[in-house]
């Protein structure tokens, strides 16, 4: 039984990871700073009040900084892609023009690997 290939980008979510774990650490130190220099947002029902709109406003930036990440990494990533067919597919042009059959092979081999990094995130041709 063949398995499916995996929807899971590795660089994107390292990308998502770093992006949480910083505003997680900036939401502590904006939250201490806003809260010394507003006292009255330290009061138990306030500052409860406080970090929930906070909390919300972080999370809403942290999911746009991702999203904006994750289409960043992907662009990368098809753009390489997308160069390394155009490489290959001119080697396979230069191979097919010397007729020699083993540099043929040899070069529709790399293109047709190019065409499935290309197409599929985990490299497989299917």
């Amino acid at each position: 039984m063949a398995q499916n290939p995996s929807t899971t980008n590795s660089s994107a979510e390292v990308v998502d990871s770093a992006i949480s774990d910083a505003l997680n650490a900036a939401q502590s130190v904006a939250e201490t700073a806003i809260i010394a220099d507003f006292p009255f947002l330290g009061l138990p029902v306030v500052k409860t009040l406080f970090e929930i709109i906070f909390s919300y406003i972080v999370g809403k930036l942290t999911n746009a900084l991702q999203t904006a990440g994750t289409f960043a990494v992907i662009d990368t990533q098809v753009a390489s892609e997308e160069k390394a067919l155009a490489v290959n597919t001119a080697a396979l042009m230069a191979a097919e023009a010397t007729g020699d059959p083993n540099a043929i092979a040899q070069a529709r081999a790399n293109e047709d690997a190019a065409a499935a990094n290309l197409l599929h995130d985990d490299g497989s041709a299917q």
